[in-house]
């Protein structure tokens, strides 16, 4: 306001400013844009008022605020400041970062008020706000990879999760994964079985969800080929700001094979000649093919005085003859 000698004021304010430890409307996750909203008021001897930007006819009524950025990356997406507040005395800026951490924003502006040229600054005097704080954090959800296991036996999938409160990533613990696993088409439920899931928290008693290591697991076992997909999602927490995570799926490729081994002659006379033939398939959850080029080993009990000499491999299949 302006006293009996003349002396007027001006206050710069920004709609966030961060005093303590930040609440979670000054968390922002990494690409998301944050506007901030500056506002400037002046009084001229009968209240506050906005001070607009109108320098015509009178130049030295250009409202510009200045805008500062200092500690993170930031990237500025629009600046409205640049061409002076608006008919509320506002403009705003908005603001994008792409890396975790802390970037506080300060505004400066002159101002005429009464002819008298003020200078405000956003550093609490005056009724000023304090500089305006933005922490931008981030989080991560991976599982290791799928890749192949025989039926009958144990797939162990791995969750990992982690988050950037600002300062660098760190190791999740206790937060809750839920895993999807999706059998193969016609697949029943007894066809696998998930024999452990560490990522489940279970209510009552709080145990499970990610270790210290930011980690937790789930086991399953298939006892019929095929191709699974596993898939994870998790809500995680950081610095007040609840970030939403999926992952791609990952696949688990479910197989076997067999071998088979057949005579020609179940039984024959000393010193004839028989042909045993072996058979070598491979299922991965289609039609079973055969195997070509697979080594064989034919053990025969010397005992009876036989022999043997691997004579032919095709389509899967080898043939020997005994005498």
């Amino acid at each position: 306001a302006c006293d009996t000698s003349g002396n007027c004021s001006a206050k710069l304010d920004k709609n966030e400013y961060l005093v303590g430890s930040p609440p979670p409307q000054f968390v922002n996750k990494v690409d998301v844009p944050h506007t901030f909203t500056i506002s400037v008021w002046k009084d001229e001897g009968n209240g506050l008022i906005s001070a607009v930007h109108n320098p015509d006819p009178d130049p030295t009524n250009d409202v510009i605020p200045e805008i500062l950025f200092s500690g993170g990356t930031v990237n500025v997406i629009e600046n409205t400041c640049a061409t002076g507040t608006d008919t509320n005395g506002q403009c705003t800026v908005t603001i994008n970062s792409s890396d975790p951490g802390p970037f506080s924003v300060s505004a400066n502006v002159d101002i005429n008020v009464n002819g008298v040229q003020l200078q405000r600054d956003t550093d609490g005097q005056f009724g000023n706000s304090l500089e305006a704080t933005k922490i931008y954090v981030d989080a991560s959800l991976s599982l290791d990879n799928g890749g192949y296991v025989q039926a009958g036996v144990e797939k162990t999938i791995i969750a990992t999760v982690q988050k950037d409160p600002g300062t660098g990533f760190v190791n999740a613990e206790g937060e809750e994964v839920i895993l999807t696993l999706t059998p193969p088409d016609g697949a029943t439920s007894d066809d696998y079985q998930i024999t452990s899931n560490t990522c489940t928290i279970d209510p009552v008693t709080g145990q499970g969800g990610t270790d210290a290591n930011g980690n937790c697991a789930l086991t399953f076992i298939s006892y019929v080929t095929g191709v699974y997909q596993v898939s994870a999602a998790a809500t995680v927490n950081v610095q007040g700001l609840d970030i939403d995570l999926a992952t791609n799926d990952v696949t688990v490729t479910v197989v076997d094979g067999s071998i088979t081994l057949q005579s020609m002659y179940p039984s024959q006379e000393v010193g004839s000649n028989n042909t045993l033939t072996v058979t070598v398939k491979q299922d991965t959850g289609g039609v079973p093919s055969a195997v070509i080029d697979a080594p064989v080993i034919i053990t025969l009990d010397d005992k009876f005085g036989a022999s043997s000499t691997p004579d032919d491999v095709n389509g899967g299949t080898c043939s020997t003859p005994v005498v």
